[in-house]
């Protein structure tokens, strides 16, 4: 049988241990309710948010930050839905960093991520605006959609162009196109012969200029070169000891003209004038040696 005094010792127990639960929760919620948060908000458009609930977590590369507030959807435009995060105080915001939906393990559940920002750009004041950034299962997500998108439109096009009518119209253009390839097979024969025989004539011209070019680097081989250019001096030594010839004799007929003018005055004339000739013809060799080998082809 329980005596009184075992009764008044459990009483005090239990109140005891009350008012040390109490107390430990007092401090607690003191605790929370004494720390200073930041607010910020983040603004996601057109997009799904599903998962993300009212004291979800918040973390700044992978450290838990804050919670979630609230969710709201905009009043003045219905594709914007508004998130309230509160952060501890002090943490530093930066005006180029972004807010990540990410998924909670298997659960289905999501937090958000900040990520980003850079030590040279701006803080940002409690009350701002944090910009919304999507994370790479967002993307491949969409990508995903897109490429799903582009294959229906592949199909829905498969699917017009194999209908009946389709089918008809490509029957009669296979037909349209035996019937030409019946009708037409002997003139395309023809120029199959002409197109076979105009690259044997190509080839055999072909054959010709390579003949021909041989043939001019043999005449333009440097060893003839100088053997003609030689032959061109020789020329030249020939007609210049011509041409001191001649003026020798003219020198030998001015002799004989003093000692008998009167009678060779016609012969002087001539020989001046021959004279005048061959210093022409000097000239036109000195200038052009070539002319004695016009000569002697001629």
């Amino acid at each position: 049988m329980v005596t009184k005094a075992q009764k008044t010792r459990l009483g005090i127990f239990l109140f005891s241990g009350m008012i040390l639960l109490l107390a430990l929760g007092g401090l607690v919620a003191g605790n929370r309710l004494m720390q200073k948060k930041d607010t910020y908000y983040i603004a996601y458009e057109d997009v799904s948010i599903n998962g993300l609930q009212v004291g979800g977590a918040v973390k700044y590369a992978g450290i838990a930050i804050g919670t979630v507030e609230d969710i709201n959807i905009s009043p003045e435009d219905v594709g914007r839905l508004i998130v309230t995060i509160s952060i501890e105080h002090g943490t530093p915001i930066k005006s180029d960093a972004a807010a990540m939906l990410v998924p909670v393990g298997i659960t289905g559940l999501k937090q958000v991520e900040i990520i980003g920002g850079t030590n040279e750009a701006e803080m940002l004041d409690p009350g701002s605006y944090i910009a919304p950034g999507s994370s790479t299962l967002d993307d491949i997500t969409g990508q995903i959609t897109s490429v799903a998108e582009k294959l229906e439109l592949v199909l829905v096009n498969i699917g017009e162009i194999t209908s009946d009518e389709n089918q008809r119209h490509i029957s009669s253009i296979l037909t349209n196109i035996d019937s030409m390839v019946i009708e037409n097979r002997q003139s395309v024969n023809d120029i199959v012969s002409s197109v076979d025989s105009l690259s044997v004539y190509v080839t055999r011209l072909s054959e010709s200029a390579y003949i021909t070019m041989d043939k001019l680097n043999t005449v333009l081989d440097t060893t003839k070169v100088a053997i003609m250019l030689d032959n061109i001096n020789e020329a030249s030594e020939n007609v210049v000891a011509l041409t001191a010839n001649a003026n020798t004799s003219v020198a030998n007929v001015n002799t004989v003209v003093l000692r008998s003018r009167e009678n060779i005055i016609s012969i002087i004339e001539k020989l001046e004038e021959t004279l005048d000739n061959l210093n022409e013809f000097s000239l036109q060799i000195s200038e052009d040696p070539s002319l004695l080998l016009r000569s002697r082809k001629k």
